[in-house]
């Protein structure tokens, strides 16, 4: 029984070595900003990355850190595509979510009253499902 035990978990284990895999390669700056996050499949036949998914420098948000206003802006290839915003913060004690207007590209946020951390603005464009989230640190 105990033979036949390590035979099946061997054959399990090799079964699934042997299929293609998933992996996230990230690219960062020198300050350890996010700059690329792709797709790697490994053991596809294939080296091509997947798709690039890092946010774009069109979708601003700054000064960060920043100890109050935060100007949250969308420009160039973004002007007409974002259609909400959503800022967290990271341990859900903060939210607020607000549509964007046709021919607005930028919204004032004031977080002077809330507390120290780490928020999360999403970027939500017109097309379904396609977001992009940026880190905003209040000091």
């Amino acid at each position: 029984m105990k033979k036949f035990f390590l035979s099946f978990s061997f054959f399990v284990f090799a079964f699934n070595l042997s299929q293609a895999q998933e992996s996230l390669i990230f690219n960062y700056d020198e300050v350890g900003n996010q700059l690329e996050r792709n797709y790697e499949c490994i053991g596809c036949g294939s080296n091509n990355p997947g798709p690039d998914l890092s946010t774009p420098e069109n979708l601003r948000a700054y000064p960060n850190p920043t100890s109050g206003i935060v100007t949250i802006d969308w420009v160039g290839e973004y002007k007409d595509k974002v259609s909400y915003i959503l800022v967290t913060s990271v341990n859900n004690s903060f939210s607020k979510f607000f549509y964007v207007p046709q021919n607005t590209q930028s919204y004032t946020l004031d977080l002077t009253g809330q507390h120290a951390g780490v928020y999360i603005v999403g970027y939500y464009l017109n097309q379904p499902g396609v977001y992009f989230t940026r880190k905003i640190i209040k000091l």
